[in-house]
């Protein structure tokens, strides 16, 4: 399973980054607009070598190791994600933008950082 799979299956990402293992949410994936394979996913585990072990990143696929899709799988969007993120010049895989209100009107509300399905 690649990438583009596990963004349409909404399975999580575990690789290592900088040195550090990380686990994330693939949102968008595609060419961003230096020319770079990247991923933009919300981390949700693991380590980071700005101290910010949870949130938005965004990833070059040339710089990611050891990638495995996990089985555990999300529900929907993070609250931020943004469908069509402008920092892509090409997308090739992303999130449809209706699931974070149809998982937002499940659970009655979204809040920032709020996984809806667990693992």
């Amino acid at each position: 399973m690649n990438i583009a799979t596990a963004i349409q299956n909404r399975n999580l990402l575990a690789f290592t980054y900088d040195g550090f293992p990380r686990t994330v949410e693939p949102h968008t994936y595609g060419v961003d607009k230096k020319g770079h394979q990247s991923l933009r996913a919300y981390q949700v585990g693991g380590g980071s070598e700005s101290g910010e072990y949870v949130g938005w990143k965004m990833f070059h696929v040339d710089n990611m190791f050891e990638v495995k899709v996990q089985p555990q799988t999300f529900r929907s969007p993070r609250l931020g994600y943004k469908h069509g993120d402008k920092s892509f010049a090409t997308i090739g895989a992303q999130l449809s933008p209706d699931e974070l209100s149809d998982a937002c009107l499940q659970v009655g509300e979204c809040q920032p950082g709020t996984s809806i399905r667990g693992s």
